[in-house]
């Protein structure tokens, strides 16, 4: 037990130290922490603060859902009724496409 405890604490030590070297670390889309140095430039299209690509899909506000362009990857977006329930979680990366259950007309386009 002592053996297994004092590994642990070399291995944490060695990691600790180790992190101390890095000038930055960054935390993408997905909660994990990465060594990866940042962007020097955000995509032409998502505007300052827009990590989901929001902005750039705000045409559809007031329009049906059907309207809305086939996702090129699901998992980062999620379409769902105004009174329907959803997670609290907030995702910064995932395309947010609310709409109005009764009419289908989409109310809010926003990252979350």
């Amino acid at each position: 037990m002592k053996r297994l405890l004092l590994t642990s604490s070399l291995v944490l030590a060695a990691a600790l130290s180790l992190s101390a070297c890095a000038d930055y670390l960054a935390v993408d889309g997905e909660g994990h922490t990465t060594a990866e140095p940042p962007k020097t430039a955000a995509p032409a299209t998502r505007a300052r603060g827009d990590t989901c690509g929001a902005a750039a899909l705000q045409y559809l506000v007031r329009k049906n859902k059907a309207e809305a362009p086939a996702p090129v990857d699901p998992s980062k977006r999620r379409v769902y009724c105004s009174t329907c329930a959803v997670t609290t979680d907030y995702r910064p990366n995932r395309l947010d496409i609310e709409f109005d259950k009764d009419t289908g007309d989409i109310t809010a386009v926003k990252c979350g």
